[in-house]
């Protein structure tokens, strides 16, 4: 086991064998504490956000080679201003307390059994879901989403011709049932009070979901072998799967094919640099969506739904070409380009009317095109790179790595085309990391990225409203957020400054009690060394006189140092 603690967060994992080593288990949790050390050191709710999460894994072997597998996970993201420091929430004026809490659920267990030397058979059965609720009572806001699926899956594997020299087939034949249900619940309780005196309920923007999916599936990974017993050039993945969603009236069948030719030696197999083609193309179905607003500027979470009578199953196809090349056995050089179009993908119907209604959903096509580029340096060696007296004589000092992604998505054609909020154009990512000596290890990260698409704050003009028994428009008053209602630009044609942020670490291994006592490593982490203040979003902050948008920033210069113990 271990024991992680930091200015910032807390982690333990703990583990061992059962019955003489023929079952294991092993437990993990871990807290984040940044929220408590910002309102010690800084202000109260200069942070107040904070995670955490646990995980259970066991694991028994079975007669005839078989293992049984149970894994379960819970997390929770929780951010809770209490109000004390002031100001509003991102929904407008309040107390400035709220409280929004995010997270997953997910236990299953799985049984994995040979069937003799060639075939081997997999069950699984398998929980996950996914929550989050927002409750404001100053604002009179509460809101709900949850989606759960429940899977049974199973497959079967046979290998064919696997002799030296022959023709090897990986013959795979498989089924999915899955059951999902969903929940959003919508109520504002407030809504338009202050100018009418009354409480409007919305009671359309309350529903459950209840939908399931049916999917067989076969698939062949033919890889002729080469001379000597070593793999061939060659390797072919042809597949098929066949998919039902009832509730959607829906059935498809999804054909793949992926290609491999190694144009070169391995660097593992062969002793030395080799190069690899590699070509795939496929359909794809999608039945449960992630829906955001792309007319509203604040996004922080999406909203999950499944596909029924008024949500479609949304489908696409890609093309997807790739080539790599091992420069040396510990330097590897990667790209790949893809194309992808889209289908049926599904997003609220209004800004205007920002209630999520299913059956006025709006439906759009799309395309993503990109490139990914990564060149990796292996690792430097830890303890398998080091003796007593130091470190191995020729073990690697640095490592690391270079990736970069080019990318571009559009939805919809016409008047109705426009960016969605994922499409990032560049993305660069430097990392490295510096064995000095047997002790010591140095490490930086540093990301840069162009700004994704938001729909901007255009303007804002005040909401009156009519009072039919006097037949007169009343104006909003002072402090009603009516009296300053954002007017939208065009969707999404802002985009957020450029990202930029630099980490930095150094760790110094050690050993407790002697040479046999538990091993330690000491640790000082900096994030955003520059204190670069990147965008997490804009707010429309009515509570001057005009309304001004309000940047919200991501994480600050924050330092922290703690130690790991493992035992």
């Amino acid at each position: 086991g271990s024991v992680d603690l930091s200015a910032v967060s807390a982690a333990a994992l703990a583990g061992g064998a059962v019955a003489g080593g023929r079952g294991s288990w092993n437990v993990a949790a871990r807290r984040t504490y940044a929220d408590v050390l910002t309102s010690a050191v800084v202000r109260p709710d200069a942070f107040p956000y904070h995670f955490q999460d646990a995980q259970l894994r066991a694991a028994a072997l079975l007669p005839g080679g078989g293992t049984l597998a149970l894994t379960a996970y819970a997390g929770l993201d929780l951010l809770s201003p209490s109000g004390e420091a002031g100001g509003g929430t991102l929904f407008g004026d309040s107390t400035g307390a709220f409280r929004f809490a995010w997270g997953n659920r997910a236990a299953g267990l799985a049984l994995a059994q040979p069937l003799g030397a060639r075939a081997d058979l997999a069950q699984r059965v398998f929980y996950t879901g996914y929550r989050t609720r927002y409750t404001d009572d100053g604002a009179g806001v509460r809101l709900a989403n949850g989606i759960g699926e429940v899977r049974l899956a199973g497959e079967v594997t046979r290998r064919v011709g696997d002799a030296p020299g022959a023709p090897a087939h990986t013959l795979r034949a498989g089924y999915e049932l899955s059951r999902f249900g969903a929940r959003y619940e919508e109520r504002v309780s407030a809504y338009a009070a202050g100018e009418l005196g009354t409480v409007l309920a919305i009671a359309d923007t309350s529903f459950r979901q209840t939908s399931a999916a049916l999917a067989a599936y076969v698939e062949d990974v033919w890889a002729p072998g080469g001379a000597g017993g070593l793999p061939g050039r060659w390797s072919v993945r042809p597949g098929v799967r066949v998919e039902r969603v009832p509730a959607a009236r829906w059935s498809g069948v999804s054909p793949r094919l992926a290609v491999r030719y190694q144009a070169g030696r391995r660097a593992g197999a062969g002793g030395g640099p080799g190069t690899a083609l590699t070509l795939a193309a496929g359909r794809y179905a999608q039945w449960t969506h992630a829906l955001r607003n792309e007319d509203l500027p604040v996004r922080i979470v999406d909203v999950w739904l499944a596909s029924d009578r008024d949500v479609p199953v949304s489908t696409g196809t890609e093309l997807v070409g790739g080539a790599e090349r091992w420069v040396t056995p510990g330097v590897l050089v990667r790209a790949e380009a893809y194309a992808k179009r889209f289908r049926d993908v599904v997003e609220p119907s209004s800004a205007v009317d920002p209630r999520l209604r299913p059956a006025e959903l709006r439906r759009f096509g799309g395309r993503s095109t990109g490139l990914d580029v990564l060149v990796r340096r292996a690792a430097p060696a830890g303890a398998e790179g080091e003796t007593p007296n130091g470190p191995r004589p020729g073990g690697p000092r640095f490592g690391g790595w270079v990736a970069y992604s080019f990318a571009r998505s559009v939805r919809g054609e016409g008047a109705n085309r426009y960016y969605p909020a994922h499409d990032r154009r560049h993305d660069l990512n430097l990392v490295g990391s510096y064995r000095a000596g047997a002790r010591y290890t140095f490490g930086a990260r540093l990301g840069l990225a162009s700004g994704t698409p938001y729909t901007a704050y255009a303007g804002s003009y005040a909401r009156w409203t009519y009072d039919p028994v006097s037949r007169r428009w009343r104006i909003p008053g002072p402090a009603s957020a009516a009296r300053s209602e954002p007017v939208l630009g065009a969707r999404n044609a802002a985009r957020y400054p450029a990202y930029r942020r630099l980490d930095l670490s150094a760790h110094r291994a050690f050993r407790l009690r002697g040479a046999r006592g538990p091993t330690g490593d000491a640790f000082v982490n900096v994030v955003n060394a520059f204190n670069a203040r990147n965008v997490l979003l804009y707010a429309f902050d009515t509570g001057g006189e005009p309304p001004r948008v309000r940047g919200l920033s991501q994480l600050p210069f924050l330092p922290t140092a703690g130690v790991r113990v493992g035992f």
